[in-house]
């Protein structure tokens, strides 16, 4: 089984798609993630875990290294705390500020769609590292990092 997770009105064939809102599956990853009675092989996160509070991807962390596979994979990508606050410190310009606090803060015009944390490329593997996944931070690959500085996280168990 693969899943989706916080795909939103964008659902993945062939994974399962979690999401708050809309997907197969209509849940609060703040809760960790549902019961499954398949095996997790790879675990797909496009800007979800800025979405969640330091105990939901805790207990998300958690979750998916339980159901995940041996070498199974985990791929995530969300904004660069780290280098969004010096672009948004070095913006010249009124609209590139507000772009970069939107990275910071999200937006409010709907459900789960703020901003509880932020990470940047060092702490969010260090925290994968001690829940026992081999990390590698890459370059993001996903259309937000056109925007903002994103990073993006690939790891097995």
């Amino acid at each position: 089984m693969k899943l989706s997770l916080g795909s939103g009105k964008n659902l993945i064939k062939g994974y399962t798609n979690i999401d708050i809102l809309y997907g197969d599956i209509v849940w609060d990853l703040n809760k960790g993630l549902p019961q499954f009675d398949d095996e997790v092989t790879e675990v797909l996160g496009m800007h979800i875990l800025e979405h969640l509070t330091l105990d939901g991807i805790n207990k998300l962390l958690d979750d998916i290294y339980e159901v995940l596979v041996i070498g199974g994979l985990v791929v995530f990508e969300l904004p660069d705390i780290e280098e969004v606050f010096k672009e948004y410190l070095s913006a010249t310009t009124q609209d590139r500020m507000e772009l970069m606090l939107k990275y910071v803060y999200g937006e409010s015009s709907r459900k789960g769609q703020h901003h509880y944390w932020g990470w940047d490329k060092y702490t969010l593997p260090r925290l994968m590292e001690l829940k026992g996944f081999r990390v590698k931070v890459k370059e993001a690959e996903d259309y937000h990092s056109k925007e903002a500085p994103c990073f993006r996280i690939e790891a097995t168990k």
